[in-house]
């Protein structure tokens, strides 16, 4: 039993000042309509940072990738749905009906409640939606440069699934192997290998406003890992 319990938990991963990225996701949500459901906001961040009524902040000491903060901060949400942000991509303003699309008749059959946010690019007077993105056909091993087919999925970039679903998923959001990338892949992959297909929310985006090179100095161990969890 989930103690006050909440609709839906929003977990932000943060290790950058809160002033100039993770400020303005918080205000963002806050101003949306919620459409009558309650939220909580949890945040893992490497800065100190003040509870609120419904924002709630960790210390990671850490700091090393998203990936374990992400996972802890599940393991501390009341909510029945559990969605994925980050401090540099800004949630658009109808965010709060990703529950309805997963609530809708699309998953009336499915075993996995799950979807991607989609990515939005541009300006905001000039603002496009990337289009789902599949899995790449095949993973290859960093250094020895062999090759894995496995199914294409789009990829969960922004995940957002039921209580079940996370239960499902062993009370993780992505597999705790990874560090910071490619756990997005895995997740897909892992679903397809289920026995389904991925869906991505695309009327429901996040906008790249930071545009920020993503690559880590754990990617080689993090494809290392996508390698041999596919084999």
């Amino acid at each position: 039993m989930v103690k006050n319990k909440k609709d839906i938990s929003f977990l932000i991963p943060t290790n950058r000042p809160h002033e100039n990225f993770l400020n303005r996701t918080l205000h963002a949500i806050q101003s949306y309509n919620s459409l009558g459901y309650n939220y909580e906001i949890l945040i893992s961040t490497t800065n100190r940072g003040q509870d609120k009524k419904n924002i709630k902040f960790f210390t990671d000491q850490e700091n090393e990738g998203s990936i374990a903060p992400i996972n802890f901060l599940a393991s501390q949400a009341c909510g029945d749905y559990l969605c994925v942000l980050v401090d540099d991509y800004l949630p658009s303003s109808n965010l709060f009906s990703v529950i309805n699309f997963l609530k809708s008749p699309i998953y009336d059959n499915k075993r996995f409640n799950i979807t991607s946010l989609s990515v939005a690019v541009g300006t905001p007077g000039n603002m496009g939606r990337l289009p789902p993105e599949p899995v790449p056909p095949a993973v290859i091993h960093p250094k020895t440069g062999s090759s894995l087919k496995h199914n294409r999925n789009f990829i969960m970039k922004f995940p957002t699934m039921s209580r079940d679903t996370y239960n499902l998923l062993g009370k993780n959001i992505f597999h705790p192997h990874f560090i910071h990338h490619v756990a997005d892949n895995y997740l897909a992959i892992y679903v397809g290998h289920m026995g389904e297909k991925t869906i991505e929310c695309s009327e429901i985006s996040l906008w790249d406003w930071a545009g920020r090179n993503a690559r880590t100095t754990y990617d080689e161990y993090d494809m290392t890992v996508l390698y041999y969890l596919v084999e």
